[in-house]
């Protein structure tokens, strides 16, 4: 099963980008600093993209990721 993570993803483009993977059979990881305030089944991890630290600690949970939607 792919696994797609979604860097941005309360942006405008990373909501588009969720929505596209919504109805489809895959693994979804939703990445920003804030919690999406809108309906969706990703996995939401907290990670500020200009924290190197942050972002390895935390995108290492998701080593399976087969695809990267970025805004």
């Amino acid at each position: 099963m792919k696994t797609v993570v979604v860097a941005g993803a309360v942006g405008v483009i990373g909501r588009g980008v969720l929505a596209h993977y919504e109805s489809e059979d895959v693994n979804l990881i939703a990445v920003s600093r804030r919690a999406p305030d809108f309906p969706t089944r990703a996995k939401h991890l907290a990670v500020d993209l200009l924290d190197r630290d942050s972002c390895e600690t935390l995108l290492s949970q998701v080593p399976d990721a087969t695809h990267l939607g970025l805004r």
